[in-house]
């Protein structure tokens, strides 16, 4: 299903984030956290506490793909693992040569 974004582990969501894409998260009431791209602060990203085994809503798993600027697919693949640090490294830096960033 491409459509709606469900089935997102909160815990797993994270660990990909932190190891992928080494997102260094501040424990507060959420984690926020912040991508870096060649020593720079580029997207800003929050992920809600879970507790065990806690699913995001669709509403905050869009919320988390729309700030690290992917698409559903490219989201799923990111979550799923055949997106790399590497290839998420290349997306972003074709958004600024764009603009977009």
């Amino acid at each position: 299903m491409l459509g709606k974004l469900s089935g997102f582990r909160i815990k797993r969501i994270t660990n990909c984030l932190e190891q992928k894409l080494k997102i260094d998260f501040r424990h507060g009431g959420e984690r926020n956290g912040w991508y870096y791209l060649e020593n720079r602060q580029i997207l800003r990203v929050t992920v809600p506490k879970g507790h065990g085994g806690s699913d995001l809503s669709p509403f905050v798993a869009g919320k988390v793909k729309n700030q690290l600027r992917l698409d559903n697919i490219e989201f799923r693949n990111l979550y799923n693992c055949p997106m790399s640090g590497a290839d998420y490294r290349e997306k972003v830096k074709g958004l600024i040569s764009q603009g977009l960033l």
